[in-house]
């Protein structure tokens, strides 16, 4: 490495950027950064500090580039027409139920309805609940519908435009998830 930047710097030249640099050479920025502080300190060569941010999508964030946001889709696993029953969906959505579900709810795109079990489900449920040593059983059961006919996941959006390397202007880490 000290051969390395010897030679990048030999009359007079300038190494622009350490990391494309070291990237280049098969270094480990770190270490070329405390070398270039050591032959600094000793008045070998000179330095200047730059500083750069990027955006680097967490695993969960990759997960929503090709899956979707949680709220996508659970959108997703409702059905047009009818509903889907709560249990089914949170089977159907994994992970991304609870949080999904929330979040599309809070956007206007589902909705959750109670409704009345019939008298089979009813005595089916507190039969269940007697040999689970509940004393009383559901009387309704949790309906998802959909409150509106499609949807335009915006956070997978943002999270595609960050991944291509250019976010929203407005979207800092807080806002890309």
């Amino acid at each position: 490495m000290d051969e390395a930047v010897r030679l990048a710097v030999d009359g007079g030249k300038v190494i622009e950027d350490s990391q494309e640099f070291a990237a280049a050479n098969g270094f480990a920025h770190a270490e070329l950064v405390g070398l270039c502080k050591s032959l600094a300190t000793g008045g070998f060569i000179t330095t200047e500090a730059t500083s750069r941010q990027s955006l680097q999508l967490t695993k969960e964030g990759e997960l929503v580039v090709t899956s979707g946001s949680p709220e996508a889709v659970v959108f997703g696993c409702v059905p047009a027409e009818g509903g889907i029953a709560s249990e089914e969906l949170d089977q159907r959505a994994g992970a991304a139920a609870k949080v999904g579900l929330s979040k599309a709810i809070q956007n206007k795109w589902l909705q959750v309805v109670k409704q009345p079990l019939s008298a089979d489900e009813l005595a089916a449920a507190e039969a269940a609940a007697a040999a689970a040593g509940k004393k009383k059983a559901a009387t309704d059961r949790k309906l998802v519908q959909r409150l509106v006919g499609s949807v335009e996941d915006a956070v997978q959006a943002q999270l595609r435009a960050a991944k291509g390397g250019s976010p929203p202007p407005h979207a800092g880490p807080a806002v890309l998830h």
